[in-house]
């Protein structure tokens, strides 16, 4: 089941043209997916229809929390850990991959079930697990709700360098486009919101690493948590990450070389974006994390940046964090040799930002 199932109909036909077509070999998944947009399609719209007046009136009085960072650089472990404390809210699998139509309904079951059954039961990229419970990021619902993402790059690869630039940097963006990101992030925000009342945003995102920008102004006062790795450990593990998500997801085709070119470049723009704009932030609104200090304690870590965003009201406590598997760090298992080869061949590229991130000394 191709993420963009849980689209619209005409949407998908327009992101699919949008981004250059597919590849014929990909044809019928296309048309699975064509058919399940039709099949959701009259919940999508009765669901658009029950909660737009609420969603309207959410005024996040609560300023979100997006936790940042290149790629690879343990996004996922710090959001799956700090969403045990429940103060927080954020969207699940279930809801990123059926943004249109995951509010209760006596229909709503029926489609969980569908994709719960067809989800693996382990990420390909690193064989962290796929629970229904843990949290997911807002990238995989703004690209099937037709919004600038990242994971365009992961459909239609054949550009993809181009496609970062337009939907990860903002870079050449229509003012539509732009507009139509707002509207959708917003409006899928406000609808976590709605059904967590009194909670704050916890979002993970590392293609927000290029837009606190923009997310500073869409929700002013914001906060941020920013992870960061040694860069060749990120590298070699952003390729695998690309190399095992594009057969999956690819309706198009692409090159290995392009690939590589690809990871270098937009790993450096991205950072490049991120680390300027962290800097102009203040210091109660911008928390960071090294990898290794989670790993080695993943409690402490989430204490301290309790503490560097005035978080003082935490709905949980160390022995709850304890007790949750999410708290014991994930240990991948070691890149493949093409992957760290191609990270040991770039390593010059990549001193500049081992300094920045004090991972080698200048």
């Amino acid at each position: 089941m191709h993420p963009l199932s849980g689209s619209r109909p005409f949407l998908l036909a327009r992101i699919v043209i949008a981004h250059g077509g597919l590849a014929l070999r990909r044809l019928p998944t296309l048309l699975f997916s064509a058919i399940a947009t039709l099949l959701h399609w009259p919940f999508c719209v009765a669901e658009s229809v029950r909660v737009s007046r609420r969603v309207g009136r959410t005024d996040f009085c609560q300023q979100p929390i997006f936790i940042v960072g290149h790629w690879r650089s343990g996004t996922t472990a710090l959001h799956n850990l700090m969403s045990r404390d429940s103060s927080f809210c954020f969207p699940l699998i279930t809801d990123a991959f059926r943004p249109f139509d995951f509010y209760p309904s006596p229909f709503e079951g029926i489609s969980r079930d569908i994709l719960l059954r067809n989800l693996p039961a382990k990420r390909p990229m690193d064989d962290l697990p796929l629970l229904p419970h843990l949290p997911q990021e807002d990238e995989i619902a703004m690209a099937t709700m037709g919004a600038p993402s990242f994971f365009n790059c992961f459909y239609f690869p054949r550009n993809m360098s181009e496609i970062f630039a337009r939907e990860v940097l903002f870079e050449g963006l229509t003012e539509a486009d732009a507009a139509r990101w707002r509207t959708c992030l917003k409006y899928y925000l406000a609808k976590i919101a709605c059904l967590n009342s009194n909670r704050r945003l916890l979002i993970k995102n590392p293609a927000h690493s290029a837009r606190i920008g923009e997310l500073r102004r869409l929700f002013p006062g914001a906060k941020f948590v920013h992870i960061h790795r040694d860069p060749v450990e990120v590298i070699a593990s952003t390729r695998k990450l690309y190399r095992a998500m594009l057969p999956l997801l690819a309706l198009q085709r692409y090159e290995i070389v392009q690939l590589d070119r690809h990871i270098l470049w937009s790993y450096q723009r991205l950072m490049d974006r991120l680390l300027a704009s962290l800097s102009q932030l203040p210091p109660g609104d911008v928390a960071t994390v090294r990898h290794k200090e989670l790993a080695a304690d993943p409690l402490s870590v989430v204490e301290s940046v309790c503490r560097q965003l005035g978080l003082s009201n935490s709905g949980t406590d160390r022995v709850t964090l304890a007790d949750a598997p999410q708290a014991q760090p994930h240990v991948a298992g070691p890149a493949d040799s093409s992957d760290a080869a191609f990270a040991h061949r770039i390593r010059k590229e990549l001193v500049a930002y081992q300094v920045k991130l004090g991972y080698a000394c200048a």
